[in-house]
């Protein structure tokens, strides 16, 4: 219920992670996330998604993301209906931060008086 409202019916693009607390790789990945999440432009919104949980399962499994494997990092509401960024494999943050970036650039874009025409970012457990 709170991710169609917070994320899918959103004007904003949110990069979520979808990882299991039991899952080594998603802990291997976590302080890739964190500094994926303090070090990208504030134009993005970020939220992790717990598939330990039966609503978060669910989810993950509705999206595909159980099948891509985890972690796995998927941005929403960009042109493209599907954008995976990290699928079932340790990634580094900055390979992680620059395949976002390469999806996301045109979030820069600036109106006359110099400011983002991008959302603010926020954190969030969906």
């Amino acid at each position: 219920d709170t991710f169609p409202s917070t994320v899918e019916m959103s004007p904003n693009v949110w990069v979520v992670k979808f990882s299991h607390p039991q899952c080594e790789t998603c802990k291997e990945f976590e302080p890739h996330w964190n500094k994926v999440v303090h070090g990208m432009s504030s134009d993005l919104k970020f939220a992790k998604v717990s598939v330990a949980s039966p609503k978060g399962k669910a989810l993950a499994k509705k999206l595909g993301a159980l099948q891509d494997g985890l972690p796995n990092v998927r941005i929403f509401n960009l042109e493209t209906p599907k954008a995976t960024v990290v699928n079932g494999k340790m990634a580094k943050a900055e390979l992680v931060m620059q395949s976002i970036h390469k999806k996301t650039r045109h979030l820069s874009e600036r109106d006359e008086e110099g400011k983002l025409l991008g959302p603010g970012r926020a954190k969030a457990e969906l």
